[in-house]
């Protein structure tokens, strides 16, 4: 998918909206606005044109009353809600919409059922999620969405895998949004299997979507974590072109959430030199920040960079607590995918670097400090 196209794309719906109002057709305008809001990307921290548009939508649709389209247009707020992590929000306008359920085709109703597990995703009802997804048409791109996130959230891998893979080849090339959202959630599996070169194949393929819709702070996340894929890949031109763009954007895009991921460019730069404390920390800096925004991707790279840093240096025990850290956090905040990988990394350094004996000595010293008698 082109960078150029989206671009196009998304600038062609903001142009459209204005253009329509121009010709003073009420069933154009309401048609110009509900395809502007379904395709613009929506993300949870920046803002969208697509509320206003949803709105401007709904006032029309209710004045003659259209019931079908009012209720696509509460089926994609609701996406929009939970993209904003709004789940009980997003629900109840899946119940609205669902009140025109006899005027909706199957495509629709569909899409009503998909969002609806995607949200159940989201809450771990997994159950209830999997059992609204069995009943549907499993060769729509709507439904493999949720069927992946449900196998990722699970802790199922290749079928995340599968099916993610199944979706971006399924998908509409408009749909922006997921197609972002598939190429990050491979990346994510990749680097959840040790797979570093086809992570980075598809981050790079999100980090193109990502551009082209011009969302800052996770262009600057992605181009970060890039960086240190191919700094641990020895590829240190790529990584330090990477870093460099990273580090301008966030001086360009200042947010308080991102101020830190401009700085890890340099930060991994200078662990390369040598200089762990300083890299260790901006690390540890970025890594609470993205924990608090919720990117996966971005928190567990820089865990693992700062555990690695640690055991390079012979740091064992420090190693050990920023895994243990990140364990504890993953637990708190639902996220089982990331707290198995930190648990794999656990058992790595358990095994392949210290031995059982050693360690577990290790962990017993630690203890003992923490509690003394």
């Amino acid at each position: 998918m082109p960078a150029s196209r989206v671009s196009g794309l998304l600038s062609d719906l903001l142009l459209d909206v204005p253009l329509a109002r121009g010709q003073g057709d009420a069933a154009v305008l309401l048609h110009t606005l509900e395809r502007a809001a379904r395709l613009t990307p929506v993300f949870a921290d920046a803002p969208t044109p697509v509320d206003g548009w949803l709105a401007e939508a709904e006032a029309l649709a209710r004045d003659p009353l259209q019931a079908r389209t009012l209720a696509r247009l509460t089926i994609r707020m609701a996406e929009v809600h939970m993209h904003r992590g709004q789940l009980a929000t997003a629900l109840q306008a899946l119940a609205d919409a669902e009140t025109q359920a006899p005027v909706m085709d199957e495509e629709e109703r569909t899409w009503l059922r998909a969002t609806r597990a995607r949200v159940w995703v989201r809450q771990q009802r997994l159950a209830d999620a999997a059992r609204e997804l069995e009943t549907l048409d499993a060769a729509s791109w709507r439904v493999l969405v949720a069927v992946g996130e449900l196998a990722l959230e699970s802790g199922d891998l290749p079928r995340a895998r599968d099916t993610f893979s199944r979706t971006l080849s399924a998908l509409p090339w408009q749909q922006v949004e997921e197609r972002i959202a598939g190429q990050q959630s491979l990346a994510f599996i990749a680097l959840v299997r040790g797979e570093p070169v086809v992570a980075v194949r598809h981050l790079e393929a999100a980090l193109d979507g990502l551009r082209a819709v011009a969302y800052w702070p996770e262009v600057i996340a992605t181009s970060v974590t890039l960086g240190g894929l191919h700094t641990a890949l020895g590829h240190h031109g790529v990584a330090q072109r990477l870093f460099a763009q990273a580090r301008e954007l966030s001086e360009r895009h200042p947010s308080p959430p991102w101020e830190a991921l401009g700085q890890m460019g340099v930060a991994r730069l200078n662990a390369l030199q040598g200089r762990t404390d300083a890299a260790v920390q901006a690390a540890l800096d970025a890594a609470r920040r993205l924990a608090r925004q919720g990117s996966l991707v971005g928190y567990v790279g820089m865990l693992v960079f700062v555990a690695r840093l640690h055991t390079d240096a012979g740091q064992h025990d420090q190693a050990y607590r920023t895994l243990a850290t990140g364990v504890a956090i993953a637990k708190h905040r639902a996220w089982p995918q990331v707290e198995r990988l930190l648990r794999e990394k656990i058992d790595h350094l358990r095994n392949e670097v210290m031995g059982p004996a050693d360690f577990d000595a290790m962990v017993q010293r630690l203890l003992d400090a923490a509690h003394p008698a």
